[in-house]
Parts: C-alpha cells; sequence; structure tokens
C-alpha cells in the first residue's frame, strides 16, 4: 500500500494507448497514485506474487488469452481483498453483470471514462471498509477463542449484576446452559450471604474507578461447593462510564486444600517439635539431679579416702569428676537448645561492659587451655563499649565459642578482642588457628545436632548445640554473627552488637 495520501493502481492493459489515456484522466483529477502496469497475464500474475500492496486494481476486459474473468480468479486467487474495476470498449448489461458477480465492484466502459475517477473513489471507499471489516472480524475472532479457550471461567454483566456473557469454560464448569445463565444475576454461583457480599464489595469497588480482587465460596449446578478467587475491572462506554463488569473466576478448591494440609501437616511438626522439646527438657533435669549427687558424694569420698590411696590413684578422682562434669554439660546444652526452641529462655537486658564480661568468660577457661598448652590473647579496645543484652546469655554464647575454640584448635593460640566497625557499632571476635570449618559444612553451622564429623570415630566430642544455642541467643538479642574460616586455616567469629551505650 502506497503513503496515506496516495494510491497504488495496478493496471492490466494492453494498449500502451489506452493505459497512458487513462493514466492521464486519473492524474488530471489531482488524484496522488502510482501506477503500475502489466500488459499481459504474467505480467499481472508476477506483480500480484511480487506480495506488493495495491489499493486498486484496473483491468481491460478483453486481451490476448486473457479476460477480466480470469484477472478475477487471479486476484480472488492472491489477493482476495484488493477492489477491481473492469474497463471495456463495449460490454453488454448481463456480461457486466457477470463481471460484478465474478467480484469486481465496478465497470466503467471506455467511451465513458470520465466516470473513472469517482468509481476510484468509490472502490477504494469500499475496499478500505471491508478491510476495516474483515479486522473487526478477525479481531472478535481471536477474542471468541481467546475468551472461550480461557482456562479460567470469563463472565460479563451489566451493573445490575445480571450475565451477559459467560465462557465454555463457565458452562463446563458449573453444569450450567449459556440459556440458564444469561439474565441471571452473577449470585447464583455464591454459596451462602457471606459469598453474595463479596459481589456487593465488587460493585462498590469498581464505581470508585479501581479493580476488585477477592476470594468466596462458589457452587455449581449441582450443588458441590468450590473455593475461588475472583477479579473484576469494568469495561467503560464511549463516554467513559462503567457499563459493564468483566469478571474472572478461577477454582481455587486444590490449593486451599493443599494449604490446608500443609498447615495441619506442619501444627503435627511444630506439636512433635514442642512434646520432643519437653520431653528434652524433663529428661535434662532427670538426668542432671543425680549427676550432681555423684559429684558431691565423689568429692567426699576423695577427701576421706584419696590420702590413704597408694600411689596416683588420686587421679581417678579427678577422671571421674571430668567424666561426670562432661555429662553435666552435655546435658545442661540439652537443656538450653529445649529452652531457645519453646522460648522459655529467661530475657533480662541489662547495660554491662564488654572487656568485664570477656575477662570473667576468659577466666573460666584458662585453665582447660593451659591443659593444652595453648595460649588465650586479650586485645581490648580501649573505649570498652558498654552494650545492652542479657549477660547470662552472653557469657553462654562467649563460653561457647571459647569452648569450641579450644575444642578444634591443637596447637597454637586463641585470641579474644574488641573493637568499633566503620558504623560505629561495637564487635567481639573470637579467634583460633584450629582445624577450621569446610565450605561445605558451613551452610549447617547454625542447624542443631550437625557436626562436621559425625559418627562414633570422629575426632572431637560433643553434640553439635554450642553454634546452634548461640545462634537462637544472639537473635534474642538483637545481634548478628559473622564466621570467616576454611579448613586448616583456623575460624574467626564475630559479634555485632547493635544496642550500645559508651562509657
Amino acid at each position: 500500500m502506497a503513503t496515506e495520501n496516495t494510491i497504488k493502481i495496478l493496471h492490466l492493459e494492453d494498449s500502451p494507448v489506452d493505459a497512458e489515456l487513462i493514466s492521464e484522466l486519473i492524474l488530471a483529477t489531482g488524484m496522488k497514485a502510482e501506477i503500475e502496469l502489466a500488459e499481459d497475464r504474467q505480467q499481472f500474475e508476477t506483480a500480484l506474487k511480487r506480495g506488493a500492496d495495491y489499493d486498486l486494481i484496473i483491468t481491460d476486459f478483453m486481451l490476448p488469452r486473457f479476460n477480466s474473468f480470469g484477472a478475477l480468479e487471479v486476484v480472488r486467487e492472491l489477493c482476495p481483498h484488493v477492489p477491481v474495476i473492469c474497463v471495456s470498449g463495449a460490454i453488454g448489461e448481463e456480461t457486466a453483470i457477470e463481471v460484478l458477480k465474478a467480484g469486481a465492484v465496478d465497470y466503467v466502459l471506455k467511451d465513458r471514462l470520465a466516470r473513472l475517477p469517482t468509481a476510484i473513489k468509490r472502490a477504494i471507499e469500499v475496499s478500505r471498509e471491508r478491510r476495516m471489516r474483515l479486522v473487526a472480524e478477525e479481531e472478535n475472532r481471536t477474542l471468541s477463542r481467546a475468551l472461550h479457550q480461557s482456562p479460567v471461567l470469563i463472565l460479563v454483566t451489566g451493573k445490575d449484576h445480571r450475565i451477559k456473557f459467560v465462557n465454555r469454560k463457565v458452562i463446563q464448569f458449573t453444569g450450567y446452559t449459556f440459556h440458564n445463565l444469561v439474565g441471571r444475576e452473577i449470585s447464583v454461583f455464591a454459596a451462602g450471604d457471606a459469598s453474595k457480599q463479596t459481589f456487593v464489595k465488587m460493585q462498590e469497588s469498581i464505581d470508585k474507578g479501581g479493580e476488585f480482587r477477592s476470594e468466596f465460596k462458589g457452587v455449581k449446578r449441582n450443588g458441590d461447593e468450590f473455593d475461588a478467587s475472583l477479579i473484576a475491572s469494568p469495561v467503560l462506554n464511549e463516554q467513559g462510564e462503567v457499563a459493564y463488569y468483566l469478571i474472572s473466576i478461577e477454582d481455587i478448591t486444590p490449593r486451599k486444600e493443599l494449604e490446608k494440609k500443609l498447615v495441619h501437616e506442619k501444627e503435627k511438626a511444630e506439636a512433635a517439635s514442642r512434646l520432643k522439646d519437653a520431653f528434652i527438657s524433663n529428661l535434662s533435669h532427670e538426668i542432671r539431679t543425680p549427676l550432681n549427687g555423684i559429684i558431691g558424694m565423689a568429692s567426699i569420698i576423695e577427701e576421706t579416702f584419696g590420702p590413704l590411696s597408694p600411689g596416683d590413684n588420686g587421679g581417678y578422682f579427678d577422671s571421674m569428676e571430668k567424666s561426670v562434669r562432661r555429662l553435666i554439660k552435655t546435658v545442661e546444652m540439652l537443656l538450653s537448645i529445649s529452652k531457645v526452641q519453646l522460648g522459655d529462655y529467661p530475657y533480662h537486658p541489662e547495660e554491662f561492659s564488654l572487656k568485664y564480661l570477656l575477662e570473667n568468660v576468659v577466666s573460666e577457661f584458662n585453665e582447660i587451655a593451659d591443659e593444652k598448652r595453648l595460649e588465650i590473647r586479650t586485645n581490648f579496645n580501649a573505649a570498652d563499649p558498654v552494650v545492652t543484652a542479657d549477660m547470662e546469655a552472653m557469657k553462654d554464647v562467649f563460653g561457647y565459642l571459647l569452648d569450641n575454640a579450644i575444642k578444634y584448635t591443637k596447637t597454637g593460640f586463641i585470641e579474644i578482642s574488641t573493637g568499633m566497625d566503620g558504623d560505629g557499632i561495637p564487635f567481639a571476635r573470637v579467634k583460633d588457628t584450629g582445624v577450621g570449618i569446610s565450605e561445605d559444612y558451613q551452610k549447617d553451622l547454625f542447624s542443631p545436632f550437625r557436626q562436621q564429623e559425625s559418627g562414633i570415630g570422629r575426632p572431637f566430642e560433643g553434640l553439635g548445640l554450642g553454634l546452634p544455642i548461640s545462634k537462637k541467643l544472639l537473635d534474642m538479642n538483637g545481634c548478628a554473627i559473622e564466621v570467616d574460616s576454611s579448613t586448616g586455616k583456623g575460624t574467626a567469629i564475630t559479634i555485632r552488637f547493635l544496642k550500645v551505650n559508651f562509657s
């Protein structure tokens, strides 16, 4: 097709004189036109097959071995949307009628060519109307296919909520027929008054200019109920006023059933976890009490009979006490993890000196470090920040961290330091020269009962609870924990305190 104000014409004419005459006649009227000449059937078909988008075809009625009827057949096959005007030197009324029946929009006699410009304008107008109609029809067909093939239920209602249109999915899913539904209120799908109110709210929302989304309990024709999600939006008329409601409804029953199942399973799992934690808590109390009694009795026995024991037999008492204390420590960790998971850990925030806390923790581990010939170094920041947290909880945290550092370090040192980061946030760091933590295990570092090496042949004792408990306690106190470690290169664990004062 040519530019907006220029028409593109294919002219089938074997007479150069007639072709020139018709061309001059068209241009003399002031009409802007690009005219391409085809002198025989071959040139005519070649031009059409080339894909040029013509606005109009003018064809001579009779050519050697070709005529208008043959040209119209070619047009019907290759470009049926292009209008054709037949020009003839002499044509009878019956033949003219046959030409029109064959698809021509008009015919003009050569002795009346003055009528040709008018015929061209009319043909172009008819062609444009036909094209617009074809485009509209194709749009309607596409829209209809899309609506009817949609996997969701689609309805159109008037402002009175009465149904104007439903797609096939509505018919298939609800069991109604098209005639059952048209004219009925959309509340026919509502199961109960609460669901009917959904459509009242829909109208209120859309009339304010917005779309509406909700969920409701629907009902089919046979009485079966279903869970549904609804999206409704306005359809405006030419004046911009709400004329109809476009509504899509999706069956979400499977999703709702899955949600209920997941909630039920989650509640079961949480109940089982609470039962487990309560069991561990009760068991821990039951075990710790007799163990404390054993330590007390062992001390009495050592004081009474130790001086009478020959040689190095006194070491037996030390071994007994260490074993019992290890059991007590295990029980206390089980009790702690059950408390933090049950939410029963007491929380009493207070202000305290970070240096004071760490000095007290270090003093409790000096003897253990000396036994492994490890040095505990301290490097405290001169500012000595006063942080706000639960002091007992933080004492437990640094106790676990220092215990792990000593446990996993064979040679070298452990360093406890404090400082301030670039944002003015105080931190404490526990650094060791131990075995380090593998990259694969770091993702499970805070999972209870997980250890880098497991099994009865593992080189280090413990249950894998120190860091999980620490993480829970730090979360409770609004603190952040960062781990920097790699296998064979030691570990540095940094605790940042977000609640802080300065002494």
